[in-house]
């Protein structure tokens, strides 16, 4: 039987559930993709992604975007939708929204690990204990990401800024499951 909860009944969140997907554990830093967040956390970390994306914390504009991608079409005679406008958004997003300059080998890396993580993510717990040595690296990677975002963060701050490693979580994840891909 359903039970009914107020809005603001602490520890309300949709956990791991993306689509029809339940994802593993495995390879969240904190146990659960940051979507699915409880109400108290997605409380302080909305606010904030409303600013830096939207409001008077945005560091990039329409024109921004536009010399990227006019950068990134120039010279090229041919493009492949999946693989090229891809790394464009990925590496559009690091720049202009997380201030962190990515090179073409980097952007690679980051598909790599995107991709990895995301079909890790949908794996049977059972199976991702099997691969438990490529789940560690991908950990790594997922830490190293983490604090490439906070310090970028944290540089473009006047001041201290809350919640900043709520902040990475949810940008990470952002770009993980939801940015470029294509």
């Amino acid at each position: 039987r359903m039970k009914e909860y107020s809005d603001d009944a602490p520890g309300i969140g949709s956990g791991n559930f993306l689509g029809a997907f339940i994802l593993n554990d495995a390879v969240m830093s904190r146990g659960t993709i940051a979507l699915g967040a409880d109400k108290a956390t997605h409380d302080k970390m909305r606010p904030i992604f409303d600013r830096m994306l939207w409001g008077e914390n945005r560091v990039w504009t329409g024109e921004d975007v536009s010399e990227d991608v006019n950068e990134f079409l120039a010279g090229k005679s041919e493009i492949h939708v999946r693989d090229d406008l891809t790394a464009m958004v990925v590496r559009i997003l690091f720049h202009r929204w997380l201030g962190v300059q990515l090179d073409a080998e980097q952007v690679t890396e980051f598909l790599g690990y995107q991709k990895s993580r995301l079909i890790t993510s949908i794996l049977p717990k059972p199976l991702t204990r099997v691969m438990r040595s490529s789940v560690d690296q991908l950990n790594q990677q997922h830490q190293a990401y983490l604090q490439l975002i906070l310090q970028s963060v944290r540089a473009q701050q006047s001041g201290p800024f809350a919640s900043d490693s709520d902040y990475a979580w949810g940008a990470l994840d952002a770009l993980t499951f939801a940015g470029g891909l294509g």
